[in-house]
């Protein structure tokens, strides 16, 4: 809502949309092949990231993802239609899975629970994915479309949020 102002661009020209958000009156909209945005925090945490993340499900040509890592190991949950249409996607480290959370157009909720301090647990609305133990905390949170791949679509996210427990 206050704009990009502890964010920096990672690629493309981010923009706000009043069509869709999850929380208040708009959102960050990736609308452009290679359009993400990235908050690099203060300190590492083994903490719960929250991103609200609006689908098109009916859109089977695209890369728009959520990355809360280290910086280096490339922790992400989203779409990228490359690897499926029709579930959402995962990667930790140079892993990609698909998960058995199909998608739907709407909003969703991706969840990377580092509270333990010696894993990542990642979530879609609710179910488990997936965790790992090669990374263990965050410092990073990323969401956009990375990739200069030609798939593109028109997807939003709002309401980052870093917090002690689950939602």
């Amino acid at each position: 809502e206050n704009g990009f102002n502890n964010w920096t661009t990672i690629s493309g020209t981010p923009g706000t949309s009043m069509t869709q958000s999850y929380s208040g009156a708009q959102s960050f909209v990736a609308d452009e092949d290679m359009d993400a945005i990235q908050c690099l925090l203060p300190t590492s945490y083994n903490k719960v990231a929250v991103v609200w993340f609006y689908d098109d499900a009916s859109d089977t040509s695209l890369e728009a993802v959520a990355v809360v890592d280290d910086y280096n190991t490339g922790v992400f949950i989203g779409v990228d239609t490359s690897h499926s249409a029709t579930n959402y996607v995962g990667r930790i480290g140079i892993t990609y899975f698909t998960s058995s959370v199909a998608r739907s157009t709407g909003w969703h909720k991706f969840v990377f629970d580092y509270r333990s301090g010696n894993d990542v647990k990642l979530y879609v609305d609710d179910i488990y994915l997936a965790s790992s133990t090669e990374v263990t905390s965050f410092y990073r949170i990323l969401v956009g479309d990375l990739w200069n791949s030609g798939t593109t679509g028109m997807v939003y996210f709002d309401n980052v949020t870093v917090q002690d427990s689950l939602p």
